[in-house]
């Protein structure tokens, strides 16, 4: 059963137009994250656009999971740290049974 995951970041500030452009560049390369990925949405808080929230489908919580243990995949990642103020905050949800 696909599961939705929510990523809730807060950017330093005057990051974040760094931060958009790293996440237009991870999205646009078919590394082996989009192939269990079925697809993603970004958002902002309307009070805080410093507080992007990204709402993405994956095929399964085990799929989503695995991506962070591919060879590489935490290395291309790294870059995002420097964007935030603090840890983000990632929830993984299903429909309700």
């Amino acid at each position: 059963m696909s599961v939705k995951v929510i990523v809730e970041l807060k950017l330093k500030p005057g990051q974040r137009a760094g931060f958009l452009a790293f996440v237009d560049d991870i999205a646009r390369k078919d590394g082996p994250m989009m192939k269990v990925r079925i697809g993603n949405a970004m958002y902002e808080v309307q009070e805080d656009p410093d507080t992007p929230i990204e709402i993405a489908e994956w095929e399964s919580a085990e799929a989503h999971e695995a991506v962070f243990r591919i060879p590489g995949a935490a290395e291309a990642m790294a870059p995002m740290m420097d964007f935030l103020a603090e840890p983000y905050k990632s929830t993984i949800v299903r429909p309700l049974a």
